[in-house]
């Protein structure tokens, strides 16, 4: 295994990290505030998570509007295609 698959599976297996690349894995995308909510987590530690996910190339996050009654402008969470990679990996550790 290579030094850069190890770093990979240690990003994605911090226990919050691995809760959202799970979520993300089975929705194929969510706003923030829902994977939050969703997980029970603050918002603010789950933008860090995400954050890191991204960095790392396995989401990415967009703008997005959120079509409700007064529409606003949230961050929008979705898998790449590295995450999808290791979906095996993830669903594994399960």
């Amino acid at each position: 295994m290579k030094e850069q698959e190890i770093f990979q599976m240690h990003v994605v297996t911090q226990p919050e990290r691995y809760d959202i690349a799970r979520m993300l894995l089975e929705t194929s995308g969510m706003f923030i505030g829902e994977i939050a909510k969703k997980l029970g987590y603050d918002t603010n530690v789950t933008n860090f998570h995400l954050r890191v996910l991204e960095r790392y190339g396995f989401i990415k996050t967009k703008l997005k509007g959120t079509g409700k009654e007064t529409p606003v402008m949230a961050r929008f969470a979705t898998p790449t295609e590295l995450l999808y990679k290791m979906k095996t990996f993830i669903t594994d550790l399960a």
